[in-house]
């Protein structure tokens, strides 16, 4: 049995490349440095917890990252009556979140993410 990570980076990255009004959305608020509105963040996450991918488990990578994104999942899966069966939750020193966040790097024709630090891209 295969888990199917759901991470919201990568559905915004990938939706923001869509010739469409979501995706020009999307790739306007990200070009901005501005965050994406829960509501849309949501509305995302449902769309993709209902794909066939996710039929056998999920795990959510960066979602929910607060207070109403969290109880909107639990809405969510209560709706669907499929219960939450773990968390796992990281504790990290601010300094190396901080490290992790300003070293990332990404492709923008290829979507691909690079760090300065730990994961370079093979040509500068």
């Amino acid at each position: 049995a295969v888990v199917s990570t759901q991470s919201t980076g990568d559905m915004l990255r990938a939706i923001a490349k869509e010739d469409s009004p979501l995706g020009k959305k999307v790739s306007n608020t990200l070009a901005s440095g501005e965050l994406v509105t829960d509501g849309l963040v949501i509305e995302i996450i449902e769309a993709n917890l209902q794909s066939d991918a996710c039929a056998l488990g999920f795990m959510l990578d960066g979602f929910p990252r607060n207070i109403v994104q969290a109880q909107k999942l639990d809405d969510y899966l209560d709706g669907q009556n499929e219960p939450l069966n773990n968390v796992v939750e990281f504790k990290v020193k601010d300094s190396i979140l901080v490290e992790r966040i300003s070293g990332r790097m990404i492709h923008a024709s290829s979507g691909r993410t690079y760090h300065e630090s730990f994961a370079h891209r093979k040509y500068q």
